[in-house]
């Protein structure tokens, strides 16, 4: 007789949770401020700030990486 091996559950896979943590990681402000929620659709200064330097920072370091593999 053959025995029945089952899969294992799948996790379960919330988009909207995954996008809200990938904005907190990559430019250190929530959803709600990225998207400019509660300022009439348009970041504060501050916000636009933060990401400016997380996308600076972001690009310095793919350059850097970038460069010490052309040096070798």
């Amino acid at each position: 007789m053959n025995s029945v091996v089952s899969f294992p559950e799948k996790k379960h896979v919330d988009p909207l949770a995954n996008l809200k943590q990938q904005i907190q990681n990559r430019f250190g402000v929530s959803l709600c401020e990225y998207a400019g929620y509660g300022n009439n659709g348009k970041r504060s200064p501050e916000v636009q700030s933060k990401i400016e330097r997380a996308m600076k920072k972001e690009t310095l370091k793919m350059a850097s990486k970038l460069l010490n593999t052309v040096d070798h």
